[in-house]
């Protein structure tokens, strides 16, 4: 991981170092700690005491802190474990969290045994129960028109960028009578809070406990999103075994009350034995 110190040249650098020195006017300057695929950075900040802290760098207009700050409150009013949030300024886009360490579900996963990682899978498997139950008043609807905009980055990314060789007119009109078939089937499951990027890479390993991050971009959508968008992860093959038997795991107590009324054939079409759900079309760019 890199250590650099901020470039004082930089004007939102700058205002970063404004925001620091406000609250800990002892610290020294924070160190680059990582970046994702949107303009936002994050600090590593070390305090006088050897305590550190996260500081989420995300410049207005472009982005927003203020959906983190709100799902962050609902996510822990239901009972997940999410990062704290310490000190914050939305106007310039700068919060000061907890710092959970470096170490995610995909990079914990080396080193330990087969048992250890499938019985942390079921752990995030089981995470969904709280994360299912979050409150979605006001949330913007995962409905068909969004749902159709992300499974056609799989058109517009992966077959016409990475494979340089764009859909003919038959087969883009075979992919939307599909891509519409998908829709239209995830808008007739229960609907409730929806992550939208639960993966190996957005839950951190802390403590022997695992904590949510980067679920900003929540939604209310169809509720066996989040267990897809795992269990088929772009980056990592769980055994279809395993996928199988936490899927009734998921079936079993993660939906709670709604069990009763999704079909267990409904989850299995979505996941399919291949993955063809849009969970498994989506790209990752970063």
């Amino acid at each position: 991981m890199s250590q650099r110190s901020p470039n004082t040249a930089d004007e939102r650098t700058l205002a970063l170092l404004v925001f620091v020195r406000s609250h800990f006017p002892d610290a020294p300057p924070p160190t680059i700690a990582s970046s994702d695929a949107s303009a936002r950075r994050y600090w590593r900040l070390r305090l006088n005491n050897g305590d550190t802290r996260i500081i989420m760098d995300a410049p207005p207009p472009g982005e927003d802190i203020r959906p983190f700050i709100e799902m962050r409150e609902r996510l822990t009013a239901a009972g997940v474990a999410v990062p704290n949030i310490f000190e914050r300024d939305t106007g310039q886009g700068f919060l000061v969290l907890e710092d959970l360490g470096d170490c995610t579900f995909f990079q914990w996963r080396h080193g330990h045994s087969i048992d250890a990682v499938n019985a942390r899978l079921e752990e995030a498997v089981r995470l969904l129960a709280p994360v299912a139950r979050t409150e979605t008043a006001d949330l913007p609807r995962f409905d068909t028109a969004m749902l159709n905009r992300e499974m056609d980055l799989f058109v517009d990314w992966y077959i016409a960028r990475y494979h340089d060789r764009p859909f003919n007119a038959e087969q883009t009109a075979r992919w939307q009578r599909l891509r519409d078939e998908i829709s239209a089937r995830l808008q007739t499951m229960p609907q409730g809070f929806v992550h939208r990027d639960y993966h190996s890479r957005n839950l951190m390993v802390q403590d022997d406990r695992l904590v949510a991050i980067d679920f900003q971009d929540a939604v209310r959508g169809p509720l066996p999103y989040d267990l897809v968008s795992l269990l088929r992860d772009s980056y990592i093959d769980w055994p279809e075994e395993l996928v199988s038997k936490l899927q009734a795991v998921f079936w079993q107590q993660s939906l709670g009350a709604v069990a009763r009324i999704i079909r267990p054939d409904r989850i299995d079409r979505a996941i399919g034995p291949e993955g063809s759900g849009p969970y498994r079309l989506k790209i990752r760019t970063a």
